[in-house]
């Protein structure tokens, strides 16, 4: 899911009680990543261009 900022997207859905995989990373494709679990146990990547 793309999002305009990972970071303040990941401490969000973090402070809602989601379930974290992988903090907030830079890919090397111009790109930063974190991965969450969903209720359901799905896992969602947010992600974001560096800017």
């Amino acid at each position: 899911m793309w999002t305009d900022d990972v970071d303040q997207a990941y401490k969000d859905l973090l402070a809602a009680g989601v379930p974290s995989i992988q903090p907030p990373h830079d890919t090397g494709n111009s790109n930063r990543n974190a991965l969450l679990r969903d209720p359901d146990g799905n896992l969602v990547e947010i992600v974001s261009k560096i800017s």
